[in-house]
């Protein structure tokens, strides 16, 4: 028994010592937190225009070299169709990629709503 009792004495004394010099945790965070939140519908509409705009400039350059190669008023006119329409997809992506991140939404909160 009295090994016993040296032992919780060790074990007691251990513990003051380390009670005694316990670390301290601080963390530092800002009054309150700002999050920008974007249509993903409007990012979707974005990513689908580039592509037919990159879709159709492909066939426009395509076709424009083409009528330089052929003599044919058929080829300039269908280039310039499409020349048009990628100039058109590409007018509408820029318009919904300012629409999507330029006009986002922005949200606030202060941090001791969360505590």
């Amino acid at each position: 028994m009295s090994q016993k009792k040296k032992k919780d004495a060790k074990s007691n004394k251990y513990r003051s010592e380390v009670s005694e010099k316990e670390s301290i945790v601080e963390i530092k965070s800002p009054a309150k937190i700002s999050i920008n939140l974007v249509q993903a519908n409007e990012i979707r509409h974005y990513g689908i225009f580039s592509f037919i705009a990159s879709m159709f400039l492909s066939a426009a350059v395509g076709f424009w070299t083409a009528s330089f190669n052929i003599e044919g008023a058929v080829l300039k006119w269908v280039a310039g169709v499409f020349s048009v329409f990628s100039l058109g997809f590409w007018i509408l992506a820029v318009v919904l990629w300012k629409k999507a991140f330029c006009e986002s939404v922005k949200k606030f909160s202060r941090v001791s709503s969360f505590e």
